[in-house]
């Protein structure tokens, strides 16, 4: 909390960032995680009266351990910026990701992901064109090596 702008010490930016976890069991997991801020522009007088921006966003996801090697989580996450104060655009996106987890022995993981954001913007790039489509798809597929201790 405290004065954001530039050449002035008008203008504050607060942030409430509240976050729930649940572990009802050893194999599941969740969280809903909630974000509001705003930031109040001063204007060029440095009277610290200006106009307020806002935006808020929530997500939440569920990770459950379905064998000794198998993991899964979903995830999904909604944001609004109706002033476009932090994604330079007034809009609202959502994303939803789904991720699976294999581990093949100790220190070797294999991952597979597939995530979609959405906008009720054009704000997304495609062919190299700017702000041509509201949504995309991204598909991850990975080998991760860890090291260390083993617990």
């Amino acid at each position: 909390m405290g004065p954001e702008n530039n050449n002035t010490d008008h203008g504050y930016r607060n942030l409430l960032d509240a976050v729930l976890l649940l572990t009802p069991s050893a194999k599941f997991n969740a969280y809903i995680n909630y974000d509001y801020g705003q930031n109040r522009n001063a204007n060029a007088t440095n009277t610290g009266v200006g106009s307020l921006a806002h935006w808020q966003g929530i997500a939440g996801a569920g990770h459950v351990q379905v064998t000794s090697k198998i993991t899964a989580t979903v995830r999904g996450e909604y944001y609004a910026d109706p002033n476009g104060f932090t994604t330079g655009t007034a809009q609202k996106l959502s994303e939803v990701t789904g991720t699976a987890d294999y581990l093949i022995h100790a220190g070797i993981l294999a991952r597979a992901e597939y995530r979609h954001d959405h906008s009720d913007q054009l704000y997304f790039q495609k062919n190299g064109i700017p702000a041509s489509v509201n949504g995309q798809s991204t598909v991850e597929v990975s080998l991760i090596a860890f090291f260390g201790p083993k617990t």
